[in-house]
């Protein structure tokens, strides 16, 4: 099977201390934003979402996926803050057993995490939410439990 890296992730992200006491880990989403979230915002959360390109596995139980990753906040600088945080927890990120019970998710090794692209500084098109973009490159593999 094909690993859930965002999922990985997101649990990554969602256990640390640092990050959730900017954004609790309740705000913290795989995919995209719930529209019971963007009603409350803006407010700190975490969204990582497919990026597109190279997801290539092959023969091999290893991947490669690109995974947006944005930080809102409530003003530009908590958006900021926030960014540091998940950019500084996901930069050094190496060979990682990920399994979570809430959400449920397949047991995943995080071999590796690049940073790609970013930080930007953007306002969310929707709502004019301050946000910050940055983008990874995860190798990952789906692992027994």
């Amino acid at each position: 099977m094909i690993p859930d890296v965002i999922s990985a992730l997101r649990a990554v992200v969602r256990a640390d201390a640092d990050v959730i006491s900017i954004a609790p880990a309740a705000q913290i989403y795989a995919g995209e934003m719930p529209a019971t979230e963007a009603a409350s915002q803006p407010r700190p959360a975490v969204v990582l979402s497919r990026a597109g390109g190279p997801s290539d596995y092959g023969m091999l139980q290893v991947g490669r996926t690109r995974v947006d990753i944005r930080c809102y906040g409530t003003t530009p600088f908590e958006a900021s803050r926030l960014r540091a945080e998940v950019y500084e927890l996901l930069k050094g990120l190496n060979r990682r057993k990920v399994t979570s019970t809430t959400p449920a998710i397949t047991p995943t090794l995080i071999h590796s995490v690049l940073i790609e692209g970013g930080p930007v500084a953007i306002r969310d098109a929707d709502g004019d939410w301050p946000l910050e973009l940055f983008t990874v490159l995860a190798l990952a593999a789906e692992v027994a439990a």
